[in-house]
């Protein structure tokens, strides 16, 4: 008897000590995750200038000589605004659709988690998303739109990172422009050029409330193609505002009564020298491990050993190798396609008919 009692007694010491490993392991794996998301995240962010971010003025090129060769936008639509020349109205419109408490959280807002979490459990769908403009910056400067819990962590560090190391108003101004505005376009310059045909600088507040609500998903609200959808976003969005405190309910009223006025404008891209500009992009990113989208933003100047003349040369025979022009016609060789005799020479019958010449 003695013995079975102390057999019962040592079989929950075992089951404890191997719940105790157990958990101790799982804490381990645990601790080393984060350990990896956050050492991941502090190095990404290394890759950042200390000197602070300028993204109303592109990053220019420059050639062997200093002379100027054009901005590092790439093949995309942008148009960089200074947030300093902004009509007020514009970013407080973002501010108001994307992010409430931008100006009083570190980055991360827990608070913002749970409003969000509890405003899609009562609709039963997403319908509200708890990431910061701060976030939005990060996931479009350093990672990859995959949805993963590993890169979510890396968000939340890289987004606490950010803002201990600029202001404010210059990550809203990266954030005013670099996300997506729909058919092409990045940033709010370029996306006033295309929906109203004008400056930033020069837009409504009906404009600008319009082009924050089309924001989050801007192919399916795009004024261009779906207005009535453009239109139901603005009017969100002046809410928005209102519950903000940016604006008075009789000021929102009056701007949903005024019409959109959309007005198709027009864009050229500025890429010159295409191959080589692709050559200076692929050694930021493999020497000092900047992303061109970031660096196309950062106001750097990017000096470089390109001489433009043999470059165009350069591109003008490449060119003419890979598409040669046709020859003059004077040069081509007659043409051996065959042809029916009747097209030759004629139906039979109008030989038969013509008279002998005379003798």
């Amino acid at each position: 008897m003695p013995r079975a009692s102390n057999a019962r007694q040592r079989r929950p010491r075992k089951t404890r000590l191997w719940l105790r490993r157990a958990v101790q392991g799982v804490t381990l794996l645990v601790a080393a995750w984060l350990l990896y998301c956050a050492g991941s995240a502090v190095y990404l962010f290394s890759s950042l200038p200390a000197a602070g971010l300028h993204p109303g003025r592109p990053s220019m090129v420059y050639a062997f000589d200093g002379s100027e060769i054009g901005p590092l936008t790439g093949d995309v639509y942008r148009v960089p605004v200074d947030l300093g020349e902004l009509p007020e109205y514009l970013p407080r419109a973002f501010v108001a659709s994307e992010d409430r408490r931008f100006y009083q959280h570190p980055g991360v807002d827990l608070r913002g988690i749970a409003r969000a979490l509890l405003t899609n459990l009562r609709a039963r769908s997403i319908v509200e998303g708890g990431s910061t403009i701060t976030q939005q910056v990060v996931k479009n400067t350093f990672l990859t739109p995959r949805q993963t819990l590993t890169r979510k962590v890396q968000e939340a560090v890289l987004a606490l990172l950010l803002e201990t190391r600029y202001e404010k108003d210059d990550i809203l101004s990266l954030y005013l422009n670099q996300l997506y505005m729909g058919h092409g376009t990045y940033g709010v310059g370029a996306a006033a050029q295309i929906y109203f045909n004008k400056d930033a600088r020069d837009l409504t507040l009906v404009e600008a409330a319009t082009l924050a609500g089309i924001a989050p998903a801007p192919e399916s609200f795009s004024p261009l193609r779906d207005p009535e959808a453009a239109r139901e976003r603005r009017d969100l969005v002046l809410d928005r505002m209102v519950a903000a405190g940016y604006l008075t309910p009789e000021e929102a009223d009056a701007e949903k009564a005024r019409p959109l006025n959309v007005v198709q404008g027009e864009l050229e891209l500025n890429n010159p020298y295409p191959w080589y500009m692709d050559e200076v992009r692929a050694e930021l990113l493999e020497r000092y491990g900047l992303d061109p989208q970031v660096v196309a933003l950062m106001g750097l100047e990017i000096h470089t050993g390109l001489d433009p003349a043999m470059q165009q040369a350069a591109e003008e025979r490449l060119a003419a190798r890979i598409f040669p022009a046709p020859p003059p016609a004077a040069w081509r060789r007659p043409s051996r396609r065959w042809t029916p005799a009747r097209a030759r020479c004629g139906p039979w019958w109008a030989a038969a008919s013509t008279p002998p010449a005379a003798a």
